[in-house]
């Protein structure tokens, strides 16, 4: 027979008093009292109800969850998240919100960064509990009105138990600001707040005072102060103009309303940040004169304006302005991830160089955990972020092994996982059948890396040689080809063959370039290859290689693949013709009012000073004319307006259009309009790896859902602009999203930018103009 039955589990319960206030404030201490029938552990915590609700959360019922009914199930949960937290990160490319700088320097998001209200949680940890009453405080943020749920969790030796309570926060008035999150300076703006009247007993007309402040950021245009009319539960609006003065930052405003002794308060943050890109200026050189002297950029914003000057008779101070270069590019793909690191590695391969080695060591280690989450199933490296196995990029691939093994070579973890997956994606690509020169040339890197972790690869450059060898010409042999497997078989220790292909190298034109290939990158790797297997070479082409790199990297011919390069073969040089002490060299630096003042040496095999905005020229000081190298880098954000169109390689045209595709330079607020962006290659051209810039105006936002990569072959939305990639040809290529228009005023309109990833002289940049934003009467 079958009878039912029921468990009763009261014993296994422990009882929990939850006590709060049943109505609190904003920005005064909220009490939570607590105690239990039994000596434990608890955990309390509170959340804002509006979240939970969003969450659907329901406060936890441990003894319910223990004591359930069970059936067969299989439960699947994953951790990747936990065992390698950047994965999400490097995942997601698009980011708003947060503070920092450098890093959003580097991915092309706002460094400016308004700050934002954060979510109203609070959490006690694990504390202990019995029958005597203890409390908890926790101060209600300032901008928060609602309902705080207030729950609790703990556990004894044989029991559990939840318990939960509600608290109503509610101010004497509360504050909704209605801002721009970003504007540039010179802009002209409203901002509006909406003030309830929630003070018992005001009744109908009381008299509120609101008063605005703001930080240095900003200007009020007119009254800091207003007096409204607004019934006990009512709510009325107030309205501000405001201006964007010069300096940078995240700037705040500060509402207070107040009437008789009753108040209340509220912040509202927006970023005011410049309308045009940051730039980067590396001015490099070798010199004996005495005296050399570099003028200095007197445009850039003192926020986030970097300047400093290096010498040394080491030409590896150089590795300085290659690395400002690269942390400050804005894009993210595996060559780029990968061409950061590598100065990190030239600087690490010196013991005097390095700065600070537990830096360069985490940073390096960081590359190498990005690199992991991009590894595709063969082995090789997609060429984006999160975008599967369809993406890979032989020769991003190729330099990613290349960076792993230097990095290995130099004694940092490299996981095993990733090595070897690569390490056989290398020989997959070395055992194939190359058609034409860029393949062959990819083949022989491979074969080169592959040499270098000390695999016998005599099969695979006998196989290369076949096809190389069909060229009657045999003009392989003064390609970059050439010289890697000249090296692999300086490492195989065939001694004759590779004296004789690595003298036979001779750059190209300079107009023979594609993505990863031109002359300059291709003498990069060349004066690498000689400085790390051929030393005994350096002599007859070192110097004259090195300040061929100079002059490119001085003629704005510089891009990640060659700074990449350029890093590695710096250090490899290094190692070859290590450097003195100079104590003979120094600086000094010539201020606004035309003073000169010397700068105090620094001991060692380089010297190197910060410059600030007072300084106009810095000077070299060379009393014994002996040759050194010296550098000046400048980076920051250009003040001056783009008054004019630039045209090198291609053109871009931007244009603001209603419904009804007419142009526009005003709407209304709360309307939609479109962004017409207009590119094309000049001179009959194809262009790849074309990299689109578009800054918004102040006091709009991108309706998300409208950006779509349908003419490109990627498109990023970030909070105050909106990147593409793809390619571009001599026919006109449109580019449509949506923007929507949030606040009223004047805004500054940035000049629209593209410019190619590895070609810096191909770049277009509009100019830039001014909308405006009315109200709809």
């Amino acid at each position: 027979s079958v009878a039912p039955f029921t468990v009763n589990h009261d014993n296994h319960d422990i009882k929990i008093d939850l006590t709060t206030a049943k109505v609190a404030r904003p920005g005064e201490s909220f009490t939570i009292d607590y105690h239990t029938d039994k000596p434990g552990k608890i955990i309390v915590f509170a959340v804002d109800e509006g979240i939970l609700q969003v969450g659907n959360y329901d406060t936890p019922d441990p003894l319910s969850f223990f004591f359930q009914k069970r059936a067969l199930e299989v439960l699947t949960q994953q951790t990747v998240d936990q065992i390698l937290p950047k994965f999400i990160q490097d995942r997601e490319l698009s980011a708003v919100g947060g503070d920092g700088g450098e890093e959003e320097l580097a991915a092309r998001l706002n460094p400016f960064k308004r700050k934002t209200d954060l979510p109203v949680v609070f959490w006690s940890g694990i504390q202990d509990t019995d029958t005597s009453s203890r409390q908890l405080t926790y101060k209600i943020p300032d901008y928060f009105n609602g309902a705080l749920r207030v729950m609790a969790v703990a556990v004894s030796t044989d029991s559990v138990g939840s318990q939960d309570t509600t608290a109503e926060i509610r101010g004497d008035f509360i504050i909704s600001p209605n801002v721009p999150t970003f504007v540039a300076p010179g802009d002209t703006f409203e901002i509006t707040a909406s003030i309830a009247n929630n003070v018992k007993g005001s009744g109908e007309q009381a008299q509120v005072t609101v008063e605005l402040m703001a930080s240095p950021e900003i200007e009020i245009v007119g009254k800091a102060q207003q007096t409204l009319a607004i019934s006990e539960g009512r709510e009325q609006s107030v309205r501000y103009q405001l201006r964007a003065k010069s300096a940078l930052g995240a700037a705040k405003v500060s509402f207070k309303a107040s009437a008789g002794d009753k108040s209340a308060a509220m912040d509202a943050t927006l970023s005011v940040r410049p309308a045009n890109p940051y730039m980067t200026s590396v001015e490099s050189g070798k010199s004996q004169e005495a005296k050399k002297s570099l003028e200095l950029l007197q445009t850039l914003y003192p926020e986030h304006r970097q300047v400093d000057a290096t010498m040394s008779t080491s030409p590896l101070i150089l590795v300085f302005g290659l690395q400002r270069y690269l942390d400050n590019f804005p894009y993210g793909c595996t060559e780029q991830l990968t061409s950061k690191a590598m100065p990190l590695l030239a600087m690490n391969s010196q013991s005097w160089f390095a700065k600070d080695s537990n830096q360069i060591t985490e940073k390096v280690n960081n590359t190498i955990q990005q690199l992991s989450q991009r590894q595709m199933s063969n082995g090789g490296f997609s060429y984006w972020p999160g975008l599967g196995d369809n993406s890979g990029n032989q020769f991003a691939s190729v330099y990613a092994m290349h960076f792993l093994t230097e990095a290995r070579a130099q004694g940092l973890a490299v996981p095993g996982n990733l090595f070897y997956s690569g390490i056989n994606y290398l020989k997959d690509l070395a055992a194939q059948n190359v058609s034409d020169m860029d393949s062959a040339r990819i083949q022989a890197y491979a074969i080169y890396v592959l040499t270098r972790n000390e695999l016998v690869t005599t099969n695979y450059l006998a196989n290369l040689q076949l096809f190389l060898q069909k060229d009657k010409d045999n003009a392989w042999q003064k390609d970059i080809t050439g010289a890697y497997i000249a090296a692999s078989y300086q490492m195989l220790k065939s001694y004759d063959e590779a004296n004789q292909l690595i003298s036979q190298y001779k750059p190209k034109d300079k107009q023979v370039f594609t993505d990863f290939y031109n002359t300059d990158t291709s003498n990069a790797q060349y004066l690498y290859l000689v400085a790390k297997h051929f030393p005994n070479r350096l002599d007859q082409v070192g110097d004259k290689l090195l300040m061929q790199l100079v002059d490119s990297l001085n003629n704005d011919e510089i891009n990640t693949v060659l700074a990449g390069y350029t890093s590695l073969a710096l250090g490899a040089y290094q190692q070859s013709n290590p450097a003195g002490n100079t104590p003979a060299l120094s600086m000094s630096k010539t201020n606004l009012q035309g003073q000169e003042v010397g700068i105090p040496a620094t001991s060692g095999n380089y010297q190197q000073v910060d410059l600030d905005t007072q300084v106009k020229q810095v000077n070299f000081i060379n009393p014994d004319k002996q040759s050194y190298f010296y550098q000046l880098v400048q980076a920051g954000f250009d003040k001056s307006a783009a008054t004019e169109s630039l045209k090198q390689g291609m053109e871009i045209v931007r244009e603001y259009r209603d419904a009804k595709g007419n142009v526009v330079k005003s709407t209304t607020l709360g309307t939609e309009i479109e962004v017409h962006i207009q590119i094309r290659a000049l001179d009959n051209t194809y262009l790849t790896n074309i990299a689109i810039e578009d800054l918004l105006p102040g006091g709009f936002e991108v309706v998300r859902d409208s950006v779509k990569a349908d003419t490109m072959e990627y498109a990023d939305a970030r909070e105050d602009r909106v990147n593409f990639f793809g390619v571009v040809d001599s026919s006109a290529k449109e580019i449509v999203y949506k923007i929507k228009a949030v606040n009223t005023g004047t805004y500054t309109v940035p000049p629209a930018f593209a410019e190619s990833m590895y070609n810096p002289t191909t770049k277009a940049r509009g100019v830039s103009g001014e909308i405006t934003v009315t109200a709809d009467d």
